[in-house]
């Protein structure tokens, strides 16, 4: 094809396909497009340069979240062997414009509630209904899937195999025409436009790079009437919406995770992109490496044999190279010998994968974030921010770190973001300088400290103001003691008198003296601790006195009942 002749070319790939991905880095340097245009939220079309930031560690996910109602949010994310990526990277590196393509979220949101509407019959057969199960299912595998990533991800296939997939999808459309959502054809109405727009400005070689199900209707707009896709699009409601980008990790980018658009195998898929060339022995290698520190034995002979074994069952299902299900079923038979629990760690990290990204501070973050970040430094809880998995700490309130981290995850815990969970200590913990938390950050955290913000800037500003507004909300006297708890171990002490007031209200009408005198020993053996690791007596007594002023303590109790109490709340 001539570079100046006038073309349009659409690369029809799989979300966060690594065979996809190489593909198309050639395909892009044999057409030399003058503009790329790439299946995303027009939103992100802003922020696709910050994807090139020195510090930025994939993978990462853009966040696009409704204001002011945040409950209302979209992941979309990127890791490194992802097609958009190398595309956007391609475009920014070659000086030319990358545009996002897809209809915007403002209008998403706008339009979730009608999107279950379907201009197709609701008894469509299974064949038009989902066509690529079918045609995956001629192929002798049990899911679309699973025969896409053998077929297109898993081989490393030329330039040429976009012209193929085109074809294949042109029939896969025509078969299940009359099936599409309502949500799927404004979308591409929407991307039509977008293409129609380039080339009025003059673009002669456009690229387009979109999910291979849409590439049929995006590559020739003079097939679909332009007043039937202004028809679609017009009079779609908006919302307002902030995008940032927010780390990611790879058991949140596996399906898993519970995201549409994941893949069954992250980590896998990264050595796929990275490194094809001995693929079969790299990845056993790495597979008796994580057996030998779990001290079971494996040997160099033994790798030799699985990846013999590998290859051989490849052959027999007639597969040019080894792909993931040949590689665990040799791992099995050779090095767990027939045992198939030691696959779950393999999978956990050779599978699926245990990487987290990175985006540098102040990448568009929200206050509320920034101060977290400062917050987690300070109290030493890096590791944990950034690990997938679930960790135990143990904090000794003594030091001055450990205080601040139980302080900070207390604070979370009033903002309704419960990155810790409180666990037990063994042994009577009565009058323990300790805490033990069980600590995994998750993605939907940060919409939910997103929300926060309209109570402050920083963490404690905002966990302040969050418990004056329970304060005033409180109902029961059992609600009120277990919110004084908090704040007392959150280091809030500017507010507990106006706690203590409610209290006081609340002891005046109550009777139950167990609950009382329990829960005010408690505190005082437990309190929250200063940096010194001396208790907090202050605002104990003066909501002891109250208590006593207040409440039944008034009457006379005789020192038999007092030790009574005491003997059975465990304090002698």
């Amino acid at each position: 094809m001539a570079k100046d002749e006038p073309c349009t070319v659409c690369y029809g790939i799989r979300h966060h396909g690594p065979g996809s991905a190489l593909a198309l880095k050639r395909a892009l340097l044999d057409f030399s497009p003058d503009i790329l245009l790439v299946e995303a939220p027009q939103e992100a079309e802003a922020l696709f340069p910050q994807l090139l930031a020195p510090k930025l560690e994939l993978p990462v996910a853009l966040l696009i979240y409704g204001v002011p109602d945040a409950r209302k949010a979209a992941y979309l994310p990127v890791a490194e062997f992802s097609p958009e990526l190398q595309a956007i990277r391609y475009g920014i590196q070659a000086g030319i414009p990358v545009r996002a393509m897809d209809l915007p979220m403002s209008m998403q949101f706008g339009q979730e509630s009608g999107w279950s509407e379907n201009p197709g019959k609701s008894d469509i057969d299974p064949v038009r209904k989902d066509p690529m199960r079918t045609l995956a299912q001629l192929a002798g595998y049990e899911d679309s899937e699973r025969w896409w990533d053998a077929m297109f991800e898993q081989m490393d296939n030329p330039a040429s195999i976009f012209a193929l997939i085109l074809e294949m999808m042109y029939a896969l459309r025509q078969a299940q025409e009359g099936a599409e959502s309502r949500e799927t054809l404004v979308r591409e109405a929407w991307m039509r436009q977008v293409v129609r727009q380039a080339q009025k400005e003059g673009f002669q070689r456009i690229a387009i790079v979109c999910g291979a199900w849409h590439a049929p209707v995006l590559e020739s707009t003079s097939d679909f009437s332009l007043k039937s896709d202004l028809a679609a699009i017009r009079g779609l409601k908006k919302e307002k919406v902030k995008a940032l980008w927010i780390p990611w990790s790879y058991d949140r980018l596996a399906f898993q995770s519970g995201y549409g658009a994941g893949v069954i195998s992250p980590a896998w898929y990264a050595l796929l992109f990275q490194r094809r060339d001995a693929l079969a022995a790299r990845w056993m290698v790495q597979a008796a490496r994580l057996l030998r520190q779990e001290r079971l034995e494996t040997s160099p002979a033994q790798v030799q044999e699985a990846v013999r074994l590998a290859e051989t069952l490849a052959a027999l299902r007639q597969k040019n190279v080894p792909g993931l299900e040949e590689l665990e079923d040799a791992c099995i038979g050779v090095l767990c010998h027939g045992q198939t629990l030691p696959l779950a760690l393999i999978r956990e990290r050779l599978v699926i994968g245990v990487k987290v990204g990175k985006v540098p501070a102040g990448m568009g973050a929200s206050p509320l974030q920034q101060d977290l970040e400062r917050s987690v430094k300070s109290a030493r809880l890096t590791r944990e921010y950034g690990a997938s998995e679930k960790l135990t700490k143990t904090l000794d309130l003594r030091t001055p770190a450990n205080w601040r981290a139980g302080c900070l995850l207390h604070r979370l815990r009033l903002l309704g973001v419960p990155w810790g969970e409180p666990g037990s200590i063994r042994g009577d913990s009565l009058g323990s300088f300790k805490e033990v938390w069980k600590l995994k950050w998750k993605a939907e955290f940060l919409i939910r400290l997103i929300q926060a913000g309209i109570w402050g800037v920083t963490i404690q500003e905002a966990a302040r103001n969050k418990a004056l507004d329970q304060i005033e909300k409180t109902a029961s006297l059992p609600e009120a003691l277990e919110l004084l708890d908090e704040i007392l171990k959150s280091d809030l002490p500017e507010i507990v008198p106006e706690m203590i007031r409610k209290i006081q209200g609340f002891a005046a009408s109550t009777s139950d003296m167990d609950l009382m005198l329990g829960r005010f020993l408690c505190w005082c053996a437990s309190s929250a601790m200063e940096a010194s690791g001396k208790p907090t007596w202050m605002p104990l007594s003066l909501c002891g006195r109250g208590i006593y002023r207040e409440s039944a303590w008034g009457f006379r109790m005789p020192p038999a009942t007092w030790t009574k109490k005491l003997q059975k709340n465990g304090f002698i």
